[in-house]
């Protein structure tokens, strides 16, 4: 592959891909994009397992290496693209977006992954259960933290990657159908972050591979197209 392309593997309804998806637009780094379609097992081809053996995405080929982790991908985009940058320069403000990141990435994200779900039953009405418990006691976990740190967004009045995670997390948590009135600062934060444009582009019903029908369910206070990477 041409080592001065930029080239994200991903499907437009995963967490890990999603933020990288921020993070690239918000830094205006160009990219094209495959799509590997998680729900026909497209990760588990041997073609893309000599990509990443663990056969998940986000999957990311820059400066003529393949990186694989969305945050190990984020945090390089970060040190080599420092422009327009998604962590605040104080320390202290820094560990808060890191706290944020860990909820979601290590705890949330994958406690609700449908894999994981059905190792815990092969009952549908209880991998929901399963998955359930642990969206609440996350999205708690994530309300108590954010409305301390949070101004405009999550962490204070600027962009950080802590918000470049949560959009994500919201719109897949909203089969729970959880109350905005228990969760004010996360929802509230979501419909500030659909503002800025290159949230919106980053968005999965953004995507050119979102099905019509699901784009149709989101409630998006803009007229989505088809994703331009």
């Amino acid at each position: 592959m041409d080592a001065n392309k930029v080239v994200l593997y991903d499907f437009f309804d995963s967490n890990s891909a999603w933020r990288v998806r921020n993070v690239l637009y918000w830094k205006s780094i160009p990219f094209d994009t495959v799509s590997v379609n998680l729900m026909k097992g497209e990760q588990k081809s041997e073609e893309f397992g000599k990509l990443n053996p663990i056969n998940t995405v986000p999957v990311l080929f820059i400066d003529g290496h393949y990186i694989t982790q969305s945050v190990a991908i984020c945090e390089y985009l970060e040190e080599t693209r420092p422009e327009h940058p998604i962590f605040p320069t104080n320390s202290l403000d820094r560990a808060r977006v890191r706290q944020i990141v860990e909820i979601i990435n290590s705890y949330m994200v994958p406690l609700q992954n449908p894999a994981t779900a059905q190792r815990a039953s092969k009952e549908v009405s209880e991998q929901t259960a399963w998955s359930l418990e642990f969206f609440q006691k996350g999205f708690t976990a994530l309300e108590h933290l954010i409305s301390k740190t949070s101004g405009k967004y999550c962490v204070g009045d600027i962009v950080t990657f802590a918000d470049m995670c949560l959009i994500g997390l919201v719109w897949r948590t909203k089969r729970f159908n959880p109350d905005p009135v228990n969760f004010p600062s996360i929802f509230r934060i979501y419909d500030e972050l659909l503002k800025l444009p290159t949230f919106r582009l980053a968005h999965a019903a953004s995507h050119r591979d979102c099905p019509p029908g699901l784009k149709d369910t989101l409630h998006l206070p803009i007229h989505f197209h088809d994703n331009p990477g």
